[in-house]
């Protein structure tokens, strides 16, 4: 059994202790179970403590035919999540600041001095056993529960900006009516996660290596308090792959030449808009010479093209290598 902890002190949140403990029981010779409790944390940066970042200053020249009608809109909505942010919603707020006159509008983020460090605490039990002569499996459950997890809050603000005023003094705009749309980081989410891993390990014969891994992830967040963030709970539970497959073939065809196969599974990434796949990359190497070694190598075999993590798409590919080893 082994017991520890990290000590850290830092000028945004103070002193963080993230203590853990790990234990390993050999059953026998082919059996053994281990298991871990830990605590970890994410402490804040200088962007998410006191920075400020512009994104986007516009300016819009007001209608006054629709300023009583959006008057009452913005009123309800000042200090609200904004869910429309297309230009025409830009535009409407705009309106009802100025008729008549030219409004800026501007997108800023900035931390916040109340913003704390992220917390995790992570629960791991495994399970390792060998069920037959050259056959390894690892079982791994988790359980990881989250706390104060980063969010994004949003406050439309409405003035006039004089010259006291950064970042829009800088930009011509001090005598302007702007509205303020104010993204500020909060720790308004919390959390949990836990699943499954799979790993075996065979080999049939001396020259022949077969490696399988199977993985199932479960995400679930929640917004804790009054947030106003729409994007970042579907963004997390969403950028990761609930099911994940592999199967990695490594075989010496002969003393020189060897053959390397290995098929994986994808599951969805709802967050990223991209699907599942199924992809297979292979290797034939061949080594005339104890230095010299001559290889072919395709990936994304089975299909021309697919995206991965974006809309980027990643493409089949073939090349040949030739390394000299020294």
């Amino acid at each position: 059994m082994t017991v520890g902890s990290k000590f850290e002190h830092n000028d945004f949140s103070g002193l963080e202790i993230q203590p853990s403990l790990r234990f390993l029981l050999t059953l026998e010779n082919r059996h053994s179970l281990w298991g871990a409790v830990s605590r970890a944390v994410r402490v804040p940066g200088r962007v998410e403590h006191d920075g400020l970042t512009v994104g986007r200053i516009s300016s819009v020249t007001v209608l006054p035919s629709r300023k009583e009608a959006v008057e009452s809109t913005l009123t309800e909505g000042k200090n609200q999540p904004d869910s429309d942010k297309g230009g025409s919603d830009d535009a409407d707020k705009a309106i009802a600041v100025s008729s008549g006159s030219t409004t800026i509008i501007i997108d800023t983020k900035s931390g916040t001095e109340d913003f704390d460090s992220e917390e995790v605490l992570a629960y791991e039990a495994g399970y390792r056993f060998q069920p037959g002569p050259g056959l390894w499996v690892d079982t791994t459950v988790f359980y990881n529960k989250y706390k104060n997890l980063e969010t994004s809050e949003k406050i439309i603000s409405i003035g006039s900006a004089s010259e006291n005023d950064k970042p829009w003094k800088d930009n011509g705009f001090v005598s302007s009516p702007y509205i303020q749309n104010m993204l500020y980081t909060d720790n308004q989410m919390g959390g949990e996660s836990y699943g499954i891993e799979i790993t075996a390990d065979w080999r049939p014969a001396d020259q022949w290596r077969i490696t399988a891994a199977y993985s199932y992830l479960q995400l679930r967040m929640n917004l804790t308090g009054a947030s106003t963030d729409e994007q970042t709970e579907a963004e997390i539970e969403g950028s990761s792959p609930r099911h994940q497959i592999s199967v990695h073939s490594a075989l010496d065809v002969t003393k020189n030449l060897e053959l390397d196969l290995r098929l994986r599974y994808v599951d969805e990434l709802a967050a990223k808009g991209t699907d599942s796949y199924t992809a297979l990359d292979a290797r034939l190497a061949w080594r005339p010479f104890r230095n010299l070694e001559l290889s072919v190598v395709g990936q994304n075999l089975f299909d021309p093209r697919h995206s991965e993590f974006s809309k980027l798409e990643v493409e089949r590919s073939v090349y040949g290598k030739a390394a000299w080893h020294f």
